[in-house]
């Protein structure tokens, strides 16, 4: 404002000087003068009016300050629950991860029990069937067909089998189904379960055969199998091919004393990565036979 009035009075100096030199009366300037201070105070009046604070703007300014705190508040907020919630998501994913673990883990355990738990009623099953099947067809069918004796009283029991097919991923102690029948004297094999089952007590012999060829398809060109009496495993035996298109065969025998209804079956002997066996109807290397040497 003093900036102000020394500008005005500096034109009123000026106006002055330029009056005084044009004869200027007294009055006149005097006049003059008052007009200024009149514009002086006229604009001294607006200067205090731009000066006042404006209300309007600062509640706006107070209002938007206030929104804009709720807002980073409310923004805190959903921070926080967003990170709750992906806590508890994490939590849930680790328990589901261990549990999906827990259960890849305990897979094999729950094969092998599904494996035993289906030879155990393959076993049952088919000592009940074949001994009352069995005991019938001795009575009455073998002596019809004419039927040997081995023995006084005592009538033939003999049979031999093949595999017509190869067998993919064998399970551990999988029993062998030899589907194709060459013999069945007796009906004491069962071309379904691959279980012979003794129809009277006695001695007998057992033999069979396994073929592997690495034809670069198979997951192992090797087999293990074992010969199996009522669940215990007796003798072995195993076929590997050690080099491509190479064909290899593997046999065994065993004389065994049975107890009528006694089962015998040929069994994937599980060792090592051996999953695989070879055959064909063409070829015939895999078979199974058995009979009876004395009662």
């Amino acid at each position: 404002m003093s900036a102000l009035k020394i500008s005005f009075f500096g034109v009123l100096v000026v106006l002055m000087s330029t009056r005084a030199s044009e004869n200027t009366s007294v009055k006149d300037l005097a006049s003059i003068i008052g007009a200024l201070r009149d514009k002086i105070t006229v604009l001294e009046s607006q200067v205090e009016e731009l000066s006042k604070p404006d209300d309007t703007n600062e509640q706006k300014v107070r209002e938007l300050e206030q929104t804009l705190a709720m807002m980073e508040k409310k923004m805190s907020e959903n921070s926080k629950a967003y990170q709750h919630r992906l806590q508890l998501q994490e939590t849930a994913n680790s328990h589901l991860w261990r549990l999906i673990q827990s259960l890849r883990e305990n897979k094999t355990l729950i094969d092998q029990k599904c494996n035993e738990i289906e030879q155990r009623l393959t076993m049952e099953l088919s000592r009940d069937m074949h001994n009352d099947m069995c005991e019938r067809l001795n009575q009455c069918s073998l002596n019809s067909r004419g039927s040997r004796a081995v023995g006084s009283g005592v009538q033939g029991v003999a049979f031999s089998v093949y595999l017509d097919h190869a067998i993919h991923n064998l399970g551990p102690n999988q029993i062998l189904i030899f589907n194709q029948i060459l013999l069945n004297e007796g009906h004491a094999y069962n071309k379904f379960t691959g279980v012979f089952s003794a129809t009277v007590g006695g001695v007998y012999i057992f033999a069979w055969s396994v073929a592997a060829r690495d034809d670069g398809t198979l997951s192992a060109p090797d087999i293990w199998t074992k010969l199996v009496v009522n669940g215990e495993h007796k003798v072995s035996a195993v076929a590997e091919s050690t080099q491509l298109r190479d064909d290899e065969m593997g046999t065994n025998v065993a004389i065994l004393r049975l107890d009528q209804g006694d089962a015998v079956w040929i069994a994937h002997h599980d060792l090592g990565n051996t999953r695989d066996i070879f055959s064909s109807d063409s070829l015939r290397v895999v078979t199974f036979s058995g009979a009876l040497l004395f009662a």
